[in-house]
């Protein structure tokens, strides 16, 4: 397993934003927290990845997946549609568009 980076949040996964083209920054993402976040842009087409899209929340929470550090999550509210990266899980699947609550109670036995 990874391990989580100095500031608790998840790994950057190797396999995200390597596309030809894609940017990858960090920079606050409005997210609340005062933290820069990971961002993945395509400057020729200003196409973003994971979350970005109008509609979409991010948020950035211990998820009680046992390992003291943040997760990220992604919902649509207007549908319905979930996905969490699990620090726990080296951030390597984001269980998009149906997490089960199991994967966050924190956020998804509230909603």
């Amino acid at each position: 397993m990874l391990p989580a980076s100095p500031d608790k949040t998840c790994v950057l996964p190797d396999w995200w934003c390597n596309d030809e083209g894609e940017v990858l920054a960090k920079s606050d993402c409005g997210d609340g927290d005062g933290v820069d976040d990971w961002a993945c842009v395509n400057p020729a087409t200003g196409q973003r990845k994971w979350c970005t899209d109008p509609g979409y929340v991010r948020q950035r929470l211990d998820c009680g997946d046992g390992d003291a550090a943040d997760d990220w999550v992604c919902t649509r509210p207007s549908s319905g549609e979930r996905g969490v990266l699990l620090s726990s899980s080296d951030c390597t699947e984001d269980h998009w568009p149906d997490a089960a609550e199991a994967l966050c109670p924190p956020l998804f036995n509230r909603e």
